[in-house]
């Protein structure tokens, strides 16, 4: 992925919700790669601790949506409380696997205590699961 094609995509994306009435105030990236990975690149919170800072928001005021493991632990690092767990992208795959156990969504993982932690880590948790990014905003509106 070239500069100029992620460039491209952020402005097709921005187009896009512009002209649904939504607005991107910014857009973080952390270019590193895996082997010599920055504290910005998740599931390090570097990238959620610097738009919290740029936008003036605490963590308890703050809500992650994200479709790996890695944007979950990110936020917990980041002290974020609210995460949510998505079954589309990368976490299609998860949810098709709790689709074929017959499993409700949202639905919330606690911990350890849970008898299934549907393959998020102990470290992640408290995490929501939703079925999409629709399914995610409506639990958030919720509370």
């Amino acid at each position: 992925l070239t500069e100029d094609s992620l460039a491209s995509m952020h402005m097709m994306m921005k187009r896009k919700i512009q002209q649904h009435g939504g607005d991107i105030d910014s857009i973080h990236v952390a270019p590193d790669t895996p082997e010599n990975a920055s504290d910005r690149r998740k599931p390090g919170p570097g990238m959620l601790v610097e738009a919290m800072s740029l936008h003036q928001v605490e963590p308890h005021n703050t809500a992650m949506v994200g479709d790996t493991i890695n944007d979950i632990l990110a936020a917990k690092r980041a002290g974020v409380p609210t995460r949510i767990l998505v079954c589309t992208g990368h976490g299609e795959k998860r949810g098709l696997e709790l689709e074929a156990k017959g499993i409700q969504l949202p639905l919330m993982v606690r911990g350890a205590d849970d008898k299934d932690t549907f393959g998020i880590p102990v470290e992640a948790l408290p995490c929501w699961i939703c079925r999409d990014l629709n399914a995610a905003v409506d639990l958030l509106c919720k509370y």
